[in-house]
This record gives structure tokens, sequence and C-alpha cells, in this order.
């Protein structure tokens, strides 16, 4: 089991999707059942310790800034300091600099290699570069104050060598990666080599959070399951924009997903949402919000009878998995951690249904598309539409 301080921790134009005509249309999906790693808690300790040591002749970064947002909000920061290091050839970053937030939880900032794997990172070093520990001796430019990192040179931006910093300020690398996917999606640039390591699998949780997935999959016989993210949260009902691309009436996505589907094509449907949103919602008396009071009931219904008349159960994962893992550092993060767990879950599951208003849902299907799963669907008011049908040479973009 992983241990650590405390003070450690914290601190291209897209085919139009379509609806598919036939329904009784016999559709295949690839093989899907999620693979099951294995994992030996003191040897990957051993191998994080070596992978982590610094590489001679080569030169390295810390990130000063913190964290702003939700998971995939932090990834697109994330993603964007690696842009920024392999434009300044860099090579290795300091893995404590990078923080990840557990919004909507503790608010606390965990060092990026509590919660990834760094081991299988580092495997695709050039492409990417190579997380590494802070060493005071190698690295005088900068200390650590608990999880903060504190620069001892005035300048650090125009002076720190030992290590150099990335990101002049703190939303750069998210407006870096931004304009990056722009140009992806206006087919000014290609994907990059660095992004498409990441999107294939250089970016995965780390083996212990993977081993919570694992055991929750083999309590269902680690059979072929399906994923439904249902944005139905009451910030989404009250978010004003795309409201003609919403649908936020549970029954209406389930519906949908039935007339689609006349037969189930999976056993199992992982429910992806908040739960804790939608319940202190329907709790505050101060708030009186019908839809949110019947989506819950929906919710809880479909969880006690399941859907397609009971031959599919509905499973729930993400936070409250994370709390009941009793995980010292996961069930403590449960927001960040439950945020993982649901991401990857609905990157390995056999069938993925989103919502194109959410960054969550198209992040899911722009990973499962270069990993070559097409079985990938939107809920709209018009019904469900197939994003990735066979013929699409590009994932979906958000659209809202």
């Amino acid at each position: 089991m992983i241990s650590y301080h405390p003070s450690e921790l914290v601190s291209h134009p897209v085919l139009r999707p379509h609806r598919q005509k036939d329904t009784n249309q016999q559709i295949q999906f690839e093989e899907s059942k999620p693979p099951l790693y294995s994992y030996n808690a003191s040897e990957y300790e051993i191998l994080r310790k070596q992978t982590l040591k610094s590489f001679d002749n080569v030169t390295t970064v810390a990130y000063p800034h913190g964290p702003f947002g939700g998971f995939r909000n932090v990834f697109m920061s994330f993603s964007g300091v690696m842009i920024l290091t392999k434009a300044a050839n860099h090579s290795q970053i300091i893995a404590p600099s990078i923080k990840w937030k557990d919004l909507f939880g503790t608010n606390e900032r965990i060092r990026h290699d509590v919660m990834f794997d760094v081991v299988e990172w580092n495997k695709h070093y050039p492409i990417l570069p190579r997380f590494v520990e802070y060493e005071k001796e190698r690295h005088p430019d900068i200390s650590f104050v608990g999880p903060a990192v504190r620069w001892n040179v005035k300048n650090y931006i125009k002076d720190a060598k030992r290590p150099f910093a990335v990101g002049e300020f703190g939303m750069q690398a998210q407006n870096v990666y931004k304009q990056y996917v722009k140009n992806v999606v206006d087919q000014r640039k290609e994907r990059s080599e660095l992004d498409l390591a990441i999107l294939q699998g250089a970016f995965r949780p780390h083996p212990e959070i993977q081993s919570i997935m694992d055991a929750f999959l083999r309590r269902y016989g680690h059979e072929e399951y399906m994923v439904l993210h249902a944005r139905i949260e009451p910030d989404m009902q009250r978010h004003n924009a795309c409201s003609d691309k919403k649908v936020t009436n549970l029954t209406e996505i389930i519906q949908s997903l039935e007339e689609f589907f006349p037969d189930p094509p999976t056993s199992h449907i992982l429910f992806i949402f908040n739960r804790g949103i939608l319940e202190n919602e329907v709790s505050d008396t101060s708030i009186d919000n019908e839809l949110a009071e019947y989506n819950l009931r929906v919710l809880n219904d479909a969880r006690k009878h399941g859907m397609w008349n009971g031959r599919t159960q509905v499973l729930e994962a993400g936070i409250g998995l994370a709390k009941e893992s009793n995980h010292p550092i996961y069930s403590k993060y449960y927001s960040l951690t439950g945020s993982i767990i649901d991401f990857f879950l609905a990157v390995e599951a056999k069938i993925f249904v989103g919502t194109e208003v959410s960054s969550f849902s198209v992040d899911v299907e722009i990973t499962r598309f270069y990993r070559g799963k097409k079985g990938n669907y939107h809920y709209t008011p018009n019904g469900l539409v197939w994003t990735t049908p066979p013929s699409a040479q590009f994932p979906p973009r958000f659209s809202c």
C-alpha cells in the first residue's frame, strides 16, 4: 500500500452523428471486457521510487501554479503543462509540483503520483516528459513547505534553472491546451504523439485505484457493462447554455436507451452522476426543485428494479465506491478519486452513453475513440444518436 506523509499529499470537422433508423439492426462491438491488472503494492513502490529518479544531462521543470476546478478541468491544465514542457525542450517534471484538487470533497490538493500511475507514464519517455522526485541538491531553486512549492529565486519565471518554471500564469497551461484542441478540431493540426500517448493509455489511475475498480468489476462477475453519464444534477438544470441540447429528465434518458436498444446490450449498466449534489438539493427545505425530487425517485427506482424490465442491473461506482473502499487516502479524497474511477470505468465500457453538453462525456468518448472503442452515443431531446459509427474519422467535439 502506498504511504506518504500527509503534508506531501495535499497541497477536423466531426461527422454529424445520426440516429440509427432500424433499431432491430444488430450492432457489433469489439470485445470490451476491461483488463484486470496484476498489482503488488511492495513491488510497485520499488518501481515508483526507481522511475522517479532524475536523469543527468537533461533539464527539469516544476509547475508553480495550483489546480483550478474539477478532474477534467485540471486535466486540461495538466495536458497544457506537458505541451509547454515539450515545447521548451525540457525532459523532466517534478512530480509533487503537479497537484490535483479534491473539488466538492476536502478541496485539498493532492500530488500527482498519489493519484496516477507514474511507472506506466515514464515508460513513454521521451514522447512524454518523465516525472521525477524532488531532490534538494539537484533542485536548489525550489523547496517545499508542506505541499506548496516555494521558489528560492526572486523572479522564478526568468531566473530559475534548477528546476526551470513552466507556466507564466495560472491559466496559461489550460489556454494552451484549449488552443491546441481547437487547432486539431479545425484541422489546422494533427493530434500530437504526446496527446495520442496520453489518450491511448500512458495516463491511467494509480494501481491502487485500479485495484478498487477491479474489485468492483469482480463483484459483478467481470462481465461486459455499459455506462450512462446521466448529467441531471441541479447545476445542469440551472445552466443557461445549450438549453436546446440538454435532457435533464432521467425518465426521458432511460426511455431513449430502451427504445434505441430493444434488447439490453449488457446485463449491467453503470450510472455516472453526482448523487450527493442531487440529494443535497432535494433535502434542502429552502429549495423547491420538483425535477430534482423526481429524478432522485426515478434513480432510486432504477437502482432497485433495473432497466429493460429488470434484465439489466443498474449500478453506481464513483464517490460511493471510493468511500466504501476505506482506503486511507482514496476514501478521504473521495470526490477526486470518484471522478477518476468513473472516468476510467467509462473508458473501458462496452457502450458509453453521454451528452454533448458535458466536457466529461466528450472527453470519455475521445479517449475511447483513440482506443478503438466505437460504441459511443449521445442522448438528445430527439433520442439517442451514435456519435462514432464505423465510418467516423474523428471523435465528437464538445459543443456547448
